[in-house]
């Protein structure tokens, strides 16, 4: 008699038999209707792919909200070009004393631009030969940053109206000395030479253009008015170096950045001050954090030498602090009684 095939369940079967048959089922994977047995290798691998998409996808998330968790929690965003401030309101930017004088004055003009441009904000300039102007346009608020010679920024910062962000760097160096100058063919060898002769000088309020002869002369034990047979006061210290050069007199004081603006070997130096920062490129106090960056990134990536004529002597940027201007609060000791404020 030919039977045909069924599968029966444990129940109904004797107890040893029932018990094979249970284990049978806990050992061996169980077939789906329409299942052969073959395929459970297949089974197992296709198992095996949905772990690991279940696994991609928790790993996935959790990487996910770390991420945001450390967005929220302050971690910094680097932001592509340009560099954005955080308000659309026109910056006042002043073009006062510059390296190489006002020679550099559009040379200073391509920087605005360009800084412009970076932090993507309009910017307004104004261009002030008088120092005091330049001291008085951010006394009362009317300028947010700029140029300003060493000596009105000092008197600034007193104040508390100014901070140093960044100095200039021309012929490859970031600070500068102040110098007694004479001409190259000149007799005079040293300082003591001079005694009874003339010296220019610039503004009695400039600090390496008058008051480092003070100081020298304080280190000296001497007057600077008793020494000299004559001291001629000139607007600028480029004024003053200019009447060395033609022999109008026999002594200019003034730094050696305003010498290198003269060809080679016009002037030799009989006595050096110690270095101090280049007159720096300040910014208003209350300017906004974010703003101040912005301008700072952008005065350290301006690329002078891509941008500026061969001949400047502007070659780039380097972040200041107060510290670099130690000896320069030295030398504001000794500008001439009245002339400080």
């Amino acid at each position: 008699m030919t039977f045909a095939h069924r599968t029966m369940s444990p129940v109904g079967l004797p107890w040893k038999q029932r018990m094979k048959a249970v284990r049978r089922m806990t050992e061996e994977p169980q077939l789906v209707p329409g299942e052969h047995k073959g395929d459970s290798g297949l089974a197992r691998a296709s198992r095996k792919w949905l772990y690991l998409a279940v696994l991609s996808t928790v790993v996935a998330v959790v990487a996910l909200g770390y991420s945001l968790t450390l967005m929220y929690h302050g971690v910094r965003v680097e932001i592509a070009e340009p560099i954005t401030s955080t308000t659309g309101e026109p910056l006042t930017l002043v073009i006062g004393r510059t390296p190489g004088g006002q020679a550099e004055w559009s040379n200073y003009m391509v920087l605005m631009s360009y800084i412009q441009e970076r932090i993507d904000r309009p910017i307004k300039i104004r261009y002030i030969s008088d120092r005091e102007a330049a001291s008085g346009v951010f006394d009362n608020g009317e300028a947010d940053g700029g140029f300003l010679c060493t000596r009105s920024y000092l008197l600034l910062e007193e104040k508390g109206v100014v901070k140093p962000l960044a100095a200039p760097i021309t012929s490859g160096a970031s600070t500068e000395t102040a110098m007694i100058f004479v001409r190259s063919d000149s007799p005079f060898q040293t300082f003591a030479d001079l005694e009874g002769r003339s010296v220019a000088i610039s503004s009695r309020t400039s600090v390496s253009g008058a008051a480092y002869l003070y100081w020298l002369a304080d280190q000296k034990q001497l007057n600077v008015e008793e020494y000299f047979g004559i001291v001629d006061v000139s607007p600028t210290q480029e004024d003053g170096l200019r009447k060395l050069a033609n022999g109008s007199v026999d002594a200019a004081v003034g730094c050696s950045t305003e010498a290198r603006a003269f060809p080679a070997y016009t002037f030799r130096a009989v006595e050096t001050s110690p270095e101090y920062a280049m007159p720096p490129f300040v910014i208003s106090s209350s300017m906004n954090p974010l703003t101040a960056n912005a301008i700072l990134e952008a005065l350290l990536s301006f690329d002078a030498r891509a941008n500026l004529p061969s001949d400047s002597v502007l070659n780039g940027f380097t972040p200041v602090t107060s510290r670099d201007y130690f000896f320069s609060h030295e030398l504001l000791k000794f500008v001439p009684k009245g002339e400080a404020e």
